[in-house]
């Protein structure tokens, strides 16, 4: 009886993870509304939409950078099959009301079920009669399901631009970085709450932070780091956001430039509105590992005309970080690591190999996985190309991996033993469960975006991070796991879930797949 409840328990726990916090565009809205201090995201929708994001635990954003440990409130107007019908209009005016007097925000943003979008409600004219009844200023994020606008291109664009970005083409980007939900919040935050600046401030700029699901980042590190060597140069950072004030996101028109790192339609509304010019970097290549970072500040001061000093000062920089590591690339040195990766390509990129070889490691074998929804529905060809352009990007690195695509974890396992590899680097999509298993085997496996790296991070001092966290891993020993997870069948397409029975998880691909992938 007590196994048949543990059972239980680890099923709804991974098939929670696979149902509900995959590619939801409210979910989006809500990471990103609640990055802001001072905005409450409420929900227009039924109750249980307003639970799911309960299920994961405070982001980095929140924690690091605006210092909230508690998970964000996610009111919501309680939806049923009575407003089905007839609407549900009374009931978000009495909500908005209710929340500015509880909570007392600054900013409450209304964030969209797929009910909401079947309705189809007159929501503006709802933000009409109530503005005047509450403090809080109120924005609409076009966040259902069913509101996909032209802001959304079908899932193989995203592929494409990751094939042209590496080639380095000029063709025009289609997706940018992610399409659920947190893109159309931040341009309805940039067309909707932004208003001309009183001032513009010289040599300023505004730096985008990746957030949603990333619970371990050390933010604080990637931004006073940011913040003293653009003082150095001569350039003062206006605001970084999400991870600021309702009052700072406001001020955003005040800076002469934006470095934009997902949503390149809100970075071109502020360029023809208050003529703010922009950088973007879609897919956090451009400025990842040591090259890319040092690229960082030679492209934000070559625009305000300060390249000379910056590279007086990223050199200097550079030196130190150098210095700092040569303990660390003796003990590394010679190791041999295996990486997984999931078609979202940031992890595995030519900067990230190289991040490795920096320290003296050796790459031996790269797991990509293109089995897994929503991936499983790009045509093959093109995942074939994705892959062939990975290794054609990988041709001039000092190792020489063998790759490996779609292999399920017990053959993973089989290749990581066979090449006696030291240090297993899962997928950043996967990594804990892929931590359990691969440690059962005996094989030390490092999760390092839990250790506060990310391949995608703006900053010399997390490369030190990387290399003490990959030594800590290595000189631990493994602790003897009798988890019992592991005793029972995995499926193999979407681990960690498990098998069932019951085809829960492909029910709600296919709606997926219907709804929101193909439009």
């Amino acid at each position: 009886m007590i196994d048949d409840i543990k059972l239980k328990a680890e099923q709804i726990r991974f098939e929670c993870a696979n149902q509900y916090g995959i590619d939801c565009k409210m979910f989006g809205a809500y990471c990103c509304l609640s990055e802001i201090k001072g905005c409450i995201p409420l929900l227009h929708g039924p109750i249980g939409c307003a639970f799911f994001p309960k299920l994961l635990p405070t982001d980095a954003i929140r924690q690091k950078v605006l210092g909230i440990k508690t998970q964000p409130p996610f009111p919501c107007t309680d939806l049923d099959e009575h407003d089905l019908i007839h609407g549900g209009i009374d009931k978000l005016k009495k909500a908005l009301i209710d929340v500015d007097r509880y909570y007392h925000p600054d900013l409450i943003g209304i964030v969209l079920s797929c009910v909401a979008g079947i309705i189809g409600e007159d929501l503006k004219g709802v933000v009409e009669e109530v503005k005047n009844k509450v403090s809080a200023k109120i924005v609409i994020t076009p966040s259902a399901g069913f509101t996909d606008s032209e802001r959304s291109e079908a899932l193989k664009l995203y592929v494409q631009d990751t094939i042209d970005q590496w080639k380095r083409s000029k063709k025009k980007r289609f997706w940018g970085y992610e399409k659920c939900g947190r893109l159309e919040t931040i341009f309805s935050l940039f067309e909707q709450l932004l208003e001309p600046p009183k001032k513009v401030l010289d040599k300023s700029v505004n730096i985008e932070l990746f957030g949603r699901i990333h619970f371990s980042d050390d933010f604080s590190l990637e931004i006073n780091e940011i913040t003293t060597l653009l003082n150095k140069i001569g350039i003062r950072v206006n605001t970084f956001f999400p991870g600021c004030t309702v009052k700072e996101f406001q001020n955003l028109p005040q800076a002469k430039l934006n470095v934009m790192r997902r949503s390149e339609r809100s970075a071109k509304l502020m360029k023809e509105r208050y003529g703010t010019d922009y950088i973007f970097d879609p897919f956090g290549h451009k400025y990842a590992g040591l090259e890319g970072v040092k690229k960082f500040y030679y492209d934000i001061a070559e625009y305000f005309g300060l390249r000379q000093k910056a590279v007086e000062v990223i050199e200097e920089k550079e030196r130190e970080l150098m210095e700092s590591i040569k303990p660390i690339c003796s003990e590394l040195k010679g190791k041999k690591v295996a990486i997984g990766t999931s078609l979202i390509m940031i992890p595995t990129t030519p900067q990230f190999i190289q991040t490795l070889e920096l320290f003296g490691l050796e790459v031996k074998i790269i797991f990509i996985q293109v089995k897994r929804y929503p991936w499983s529905e790009i045509p093959q060809e093109m995942l074939r190309e994705v892959v062939e352009q990975l290794k054609h990007q990988l041709k001039d690195i000092r190792s020489d991996p063998e790759f490996y695509v779609d292999c399920d974890i017990d053959t993973q396992i089989e290749k990581v033993k066979e090449k006696r590899v030291d240090l297993f680097l899962p997928s950043m999509i996967t990594d804990m469960g892929d931590c359990l298993v691969f440690e059962s085997h005996g094989i030390k496996t490092l999760c390092y975006g839990w250790s506060g790296y990310a391949p995608y991070k703006i900053s010399f001092d997390q490369i030190r991070i990387l290399g003490n966290a990959m030594i800590e891993k290595l000189n631990k020993p493994i602790k003897k796991m009798n988890l019992f997870y592991l005793n029972y069948d995995r499926d193999k397409d979407r681990f960690p879930a498990l098998r069932s029975d019951i085809p829960k998880i492909e029910l709600h691909e296919e709606i997926l797949r219907t709804l929101w992938r193909e439009q």
